[in-house]
């Protein structure tokens, strides 16, 4: 059935095929040139697909990504120094996530807090899933095929291959 339909097919709709597969390839290559060029991401993989809404609020330089990453409406939030994003391969985002590398020091107080920037990298392992509304904190780890729910806030390292929900995030159960 399939052949008799491909075979029958107006010229229009041959030639809206082959349009819309120029344009996903064009898209593909407009979103590393955005990435590397424009906002200037240390490192870009292929075949990255950003949608709208995504941001980088700060060290687009000491920003990894790999191959194949979904960036919905995602906010990263690295830093100067020590507060590095490395995404890895396959893994995908929700909507409305932060990856944030940096805060301030909660130990001190007015103007003093304000300066004190503390900052540690952030590693998110091949095929991690992380769900919409979720938070990441500076130091983490998130593990290869991790979970992470909607709406959680991780606060600490997820293991490989583990579902983490909650605020904070705390194990659900493994993945077999």
């Amino acid at each position: 059935m399939k052949k008799f339909i491909k075979k029958n097919l107006p010229p229009i709709f041959m030639l809206l095929k082959i349009t819309n597969k120029f344009f996903r390839k064009f898209k593909i290559i407009a979103n590393y040139l955005f990435l590397k060029y424009i906002l200037g991401v240390k490192s870009v993989g292929k075949n990255i697909n950003v949608s709208k809404g995504f941001k980088i609020f700060n060290g687009a330089h000491n920003i990894i990504i790999g191959n194949n990453v979904f960036l919905t409406d995602v906010l990263l939030n690295a830093d100067d120094n020590h507060g590095t994003i490395t995404i890895e391969d396959f893994v995908f985002f929700s909507h409305k996530v932060m990856v944030i590398a940096r805060g301030h020091d909660y130990s001190k107080i007015d103007k003093e807090r304000q300066e004190a920037v503390v900052e540690a990298p952030i590693l998110i392992k091949k095929g991690a899933w992380i769900g919409s509304g979720a938070i990441i904190l500076s130091g983490i780890t998130i593990g290869k095929n991790a979970v992470v729910a909607a709406g959680s806030i991780v606060t600490k390292n997820v293991e490989d291959n583990t579902i983490v929900a909650g605020i904070p995030a705390k194990l659900i159960k493994n993945i077999e």
